[in-house]
């Protein structure tokens, strides 16, 4: 079992490696991957942090071309994290996006509600259809995913984590 579990880590490592050697004016290589549920507003009084709380999803794009992020943000009011929300997603970022591109390759982990389903798959089909597009999809294997995206959410929490004790210092009580 662990041996089958290396080979797999390796084999996607590999799939990782060789996609970023197509990169190209035609052929662009994106990470994508849901950040952990946010909690806004921060506040560490318990009562009303209970009472005010609204969950915050962020799907994150990163364009390994450019560099560029693209963030997804909705609350919890607007939608949930369902296949259905997250395939609107990837579908407008590779619509607005990739529109123009000849093959899309991408780089995700192996979240079945968010990128191993029908409602992707079946997406992803139409849109290489009518946009004339390839899309390939790499899914890293579970918990041996190393993506630029995470780097991504780490510093966005890490901001939101800065922003919020400033604002605590600088405004207290």
């Amino acid at each position: 079992m662990y041996t089958l579990h290396i080979k797999k880590k390796e084999e996607a490592y590999s799939a990782k490696s060789n996609a970023i050697q197509e990169m190209s004016d035609d052929v662009v290589v994106v990470s994508m991957d849901m950040q952990s549920v946010l909690l806004s507003p921060k506040l560490h009084v318990s009562e009303q942090y209970y009472k005010m709380k609204l969950a915050l999803h962020n799907y994150t794009f990163y364009v390994k071309n450019t560099k560029d992020v693209y963030l997804y943000v909705w609350h919890e009011g607007e939608g949930g994290i369902t296949a259905n929300n997250i395939t609107s997603c990837i579908i407008n970022f590779l619509e607005v996006y990739c529109g123009n591109k000849k093959k899309v390759i991408l780089i995700s982990d192996g979240c079945a509600y968010q990128n191993k389903n029908k409602v992707l798959c079946s997406a992803l089909a139409n849109l290489s259809a009518v946009k004339e597009l390839t899309i390939e999809q790499i899914i890293l294997e579970k918990e041996h995913t190393v993506m630029e995206v995470d780097n991504v959410h780490s510093t966005l929490e890490k901001s939101l984590r800065h922003q919020f004790l400033h604002q605590w210092i600088m405004c207290p009580g």
